[in-house]
């Protein structure tokens, strides 16, 4: 674990303590969590609360030219990005100067928010399977999606 992360992780907790509107049983974040396994690529979030499907990324070195603003490293971070949000993660990105109470404190209201989707999976509903082969996790095989359920409905009550 970085020093960033180190920090991060203290706040992160120092801040859930403090918050009486938290369970903070249920604020309990992974690090190092492994995602799109079934890809076979190795892409981790720094941090992620899975409850809630939120993915904190700390991008440290960007003043001092870190590997996060190369343009090989970059472009991997933007792949990261968007497989994560094809497999419905809302990610958070934070610089150094951003670990602090404030930022800390949205992305707990973040969370919160993001709490009551039921399942892991159904914040969105694509109503097709993906072209990229990347699986629909909130659509059973042969099972119509909500989304086409509810185009269907409007056609027939015309």
């Amino acid at each position: 674990m970085t020093n960033l992360e180190r920090r991060f992780d203290l706040l992160w907790k120092a801040t859930v303590k403090e918050r009486e509107d938290v369970d903070a049983a249920m604020m309990i974040l992974t690090n190092e969590h492994q995602f799109a396994r079934h890809l076979k690529r190795k892409f981790r979030f720094d941090f992620c609360h899975e409850p809630s499907r939120t993915a904190i990324e700390l991008q440290g070195g960007v003043w001092t030219h870190g590997a996060h603003v190369r343009p090989k490293q970059y472009k991997s971070d933007c792949e990261k990005a968007l497989l994560a949000r094809e497999l419905m993660w809302a990610t958070v990105a934070l610089t150094t100067d951003m670990v602090t109470g404030e930022y800390v404190n949205r992305i707990i209201d973040l969370c919160l928010s993001r709490q009551f989707i039921s399942g892991g999976h159904t914040d969105y509903v694509v109503h097709h399977p993906s072209p990229n082969a990347f699986p629909n996790p909130s659509v059973r095989v042969g099972e119509p999606s909500l989304l086409s359920r509810q185009v269907g409905q409007s056609k027939s009550r015309k």
